[in-house]
């Protein structure tokens, strides 16, 4: 199975040489979960998130990602879950000669979770949140929400569903399913998101899910009682080589909506027990769309089960924002005429969109996100920045486009991802009217970021990030070049 080290007399000379600090994971860790407790684990990169969902159960004291790239699902994952982690360009070998480098990781780790689990609440206090900007958290357990309200976040941008089937697969892997199968046995003959998707059709077993989804929901609702909550459907892929493949709201779709009719479900019962409190808190967004008629079904499903977006008229249905993310090219090339195409469908707009800069990304270069994962270190040093690179020309015009139209179609974009929390960056969140959504462990480097960009960039300060622009990463193009592609960034928004 992808990322279970099974060699054990390997495992067992890691763990000698480093005198028990940390530990390979290998099938004895699923036998004897003790084993996990206050160790530094190490996994592959292509380590299945069921896996990671097992180790945080288990209160290890941090994790190291072999191999890792810094948009690793799993470092988001643990991130989210507040399990310190390391991601390291080269293999176990290098890990087994450098005692050093283990002893600093786990120094690193305490002084880390210290942090978060108590500084964080006294520092949080003295950071000035007061930015003049509406900003958001990713989420996807409860850790995560709590750390958000620590950085008075405005609110959830995105719940990550996947998150909480993942930590649901982790602590039902030896139970069985009506037909008689063990969860666990699903997941060695196929993978976990078909694991998943038998969960959320299982009279019993998709109790338990529900149980966890609503009460992560109902967490943050309650955390953000002012503020909005939404939820993306589940994108999580086959294997973790196929960021391109079946996965997100096509999987959904041809599998006629399993775990999504288990999310609405969710929402509308939450809805019912309180509607004073929680009508038109909640929002939904489906992530990865293809095709208009994606979008269509969805919302429909919505419907049926008595959910509409929020407006004058709501039919006697409960009001909620719903949307879908631009994640990929297609889906910026086509906006205008699934914008349209849905207000002919339904008589008004969606209310939300999520712009997601990792998968834009790593669809517009045709770069994997994850590079780092499957270049030797040789190979990839002095490529990475240049083959994965968020402020290449095609991303940044990408942006634009899409923050002026949700602009002029009065919608409210959301921009998912970490490049928010990138300093240079930071400015142009505010300047292009986008609402950033970040992992809750970005929040206090986003807040420092914006916090100094509103002194420096006050005054012109569209024209001064152009030129920051052009003069840093548009630099290996002539001058006259240069002038042209940003004016061509001046015109979209003009």
């Amino acid at each position: 199975m992808a990322g279970i080290i099974t060699n054990e007399l390997e495992m067992n000379s890691l763990s000698y040489n480093f005198h028990r600090k940390a530990l390979i994971w290998s099938s004895r860790c699923l036998e004897e979960p003790e084993l996990i407790r206050d160790k530094v684990i190490i996994l592959n990169f292509d380590t299945p998130l069921y896996i990671a969902a097992f180790v945080s159960i288990h209160n290890p004291l941090g994790v190291i990602l072999v191999k890792s790239g810094k948009n690793n699902h799993l470092s988001i994952y643990f991130n989210d879950n507040l399990i310190p982690n390391r991601s390291v360009s080269f293999g176990l070998m290098e890990i087994q000669n450098s005692i050093n480098f283990l002893d600093q990781s786990v120094e690193d780790f305490k002084k880390l979770k210290y942090h978060w689990n108590h500084e964080s609440n006294h520092s949080s206090k003295n950071i000035h949140t007061d930015i003049g900007l509406k900003y958001l958290a990713n989420i996807g357990s409860i850790e995560g929400a709590e750390l958000a309200s620590r950085f008075n976040a405005n609110g959830i941008g995105i719940i990550r569903s996947e998150f909480v089937a993942v930590r649901c697969l982790g602590e039902l892997l030896f139970e069985r399913y009506e037909d008689g199968s063990l969860v666990f046995d699903i997941i060695n003959k196929s993978n976990e998101i078909t694991a998943i998707t038998k969960i959320a059709k299982d009279k019993n077993l998709s109790k338990k899910m529900s149980y966890k989804l609503e009460t992560l929901l109902l967490y943050c609702l309650n955390k953000f009682p002012e503020d909005e909550v939404v939820i993306r459907s589940i994108d999580l892929e086959e294997t973790p080589y196929d960021h391109m493949g079946f996965r997100g709201v096509r999987r959904s779709f041809q599998e006629d909506w399993p775990f999504f009719r288990l999310m609405i479900n969710c929402i509308v019962q939450i809805i019912k027990s309180d509607p004073e409190k929680y009508n038109s808190r909640l929002g939904v967004l489906i992530p990865l769309v293809s095709s208009y008629i994606q979008i269509k079904k969805a919302y429909s499903l919505l419907m049926e089960s008595g959910l509409e977006i929020k407006s004058k008229d709501n039919k006697g249905h409960f009001n909620i924002n719903f949307g879908w993310k631009v994640e990929q090219p297609s889906s910026v090339i086509n906006f205008n005429y699934w914008i349209e195409n849905f207000k002919l469908d339904f008589g008004y707009l969606p209310s939300i969109i999520g712009i997601g800069t990792n998968d834009l990304t790593q669809f517009t270069l045709a770069v994997d996100r994850n590079l780092t994962d499957y270049q030797e270190p040789s190979e990839k040093d002095g490529n990475k920045q240049l083959l994965y690179n968020e402020w290449d020309f095609s991303i940044i015009r990408q942006l634009f486009v899409i923050a002026k139209l949700c602009s002029n179609y009065g919608i409210n974009p959301y921009l998912h991802g970490e490049l928010a929390s990138v300093p240079q960056f930071a400015p142009i969140v505010k300047l292009l009217g986008l609402t950033p959504s970040l992992s809750s462990t970005k929040l206090q480097l986003f807040i420092t970021n914006i916090s100094k960009a509103n002194d420096d960039w006050q005054v012109n300060g569209i024209e001064k990030w152009l030129e920051y622009y052009s003069n840093e990463h548009l630099r290996h193009y002539h001058k006259i070049i240069r002038i042209k592609m940003v004016e061509e960034l001046r015109k979209i928004l003009s």
